[in-house]
């Protein structure tokens, strides 16, 4: 009996390494993550207005930022494949970078992951717009101390407007074989030249705000890691046909979408959220 319950708990620890490795997707819609009770835990809800909730500081308006978005550089993304947890690595070679000043220093990060959320897992006034591309970065190596460690880009997408966008369809192909099913119509592919630069250096206006991140435990940029967030304001376009195509060629891993809840069941402390406009937004 003794050797038959050594085997199971053996089988359930290799079963847990194994799920931390291959980062075997989670449900995000039942959480039941151990997160760090110091952070403020992301995602929030953004309102657009200034406001008092729960007794929190919700939004105040800087005319002149803390941290003050510059630009990004983001070459052309080849080649990579969003894995089962809808992410890609990015390749250093590319040396895709971001740059912000913070508290009047310059500070430069790079890229290291991108991934995509359905839905998005930031809302505004409790709305969830239906994608959330991240752009997760490091501070390069002889960064100032004072420049925060971790920085994720925000750019949301909707199909309101049933726009066609030229960066959600890159991720998926149709299966010419699978026509008829519709759940087997789409699959994700290796993406070719997906310019992000476009959604990012417009001067749109932007909030930001310190959270952290927003994967389980155990895995990079996870819920116990401090992230400094940017989030544009401006809500870019995507077709139908391209919501279809993403959701429906990840359906068997995410059925309700792989988007973090911004509800009671994350944990939060006093929060600030800061709202910045550049000089050309609408």
């Amino acid at each position: 009996m003794k050797n038959i319950n050594f085997f199971i708990y053996f089988v359930i620890i290799l079963y847990s390494i194994q799920r931390i490795e291959n980062k075997i997707p989670y449900n995000y819609g039942r959480e039941t993550w151990e997160c760090s009770n110091t952070i403020t835990q992301s995602p929030i809800d953004i309102k657009f207005y200034e406001a008092l909730s729960n007794n929190n500081k919700t939004i105040f308006t800087e005319e002149i930022p803390t941290l003050q978005f510059i630009r990004t550089y983001y070459p052309p993304l080849n080649g990579e494949k969003l894995d089962e947890n809808l992410e890609m690595n990015i390749d250093e070679k590319i040396k895709a970078k971001a740059y912000i000043n913070y508290r009047n220093i310059s500070c430069v990060y790079d890229a290291k992951k991108l991934r995509v959320h359905i839905f998005s897992e930031h809302t505004f006034e409790d709305v969830k717009n239906d994608i959330e591309i991240q752009i997760m970065h490091k501070k390069e190596y002889n960064a100032k101390a004072i420049c925060p460690d971790n920085l994720g880009i925000s750019i949301f997408f909707s199909s309101q407007n049933n726009k066609v966008s030229n960066v959600i369809n890159r991720f998926y192909k149709v299966n010419e074989d699978e026509k008829e099913d519709l759940y087997k119509r789409y699959i994700l592919s290796q993406v070719t030249s997906i310019e992000l630069n476009q959604y990012t250096n417009d001067k749109i206006g932007y909030y930001w705000y310190k959270g952290s991140g927003t994967f389980p435990p155990n895995l990079s940029f996870d819920c116990n890691t401090e992230v400094y967030w940017i989030l544009f304001k401006k809500v870019r376009d995507m077709s139908e046909e391209e919501l279809k195509g993403i959701i429906t060629s990840t359906l068997d891993i995410y059925p309700n979408g792989n988007a973090r809840s911004t509800g009671f069941e994350v944990k939060r402390n006093t929060q600030s959220i800061f709202t910045y406009y550049n000089d050309k937004f609408d």
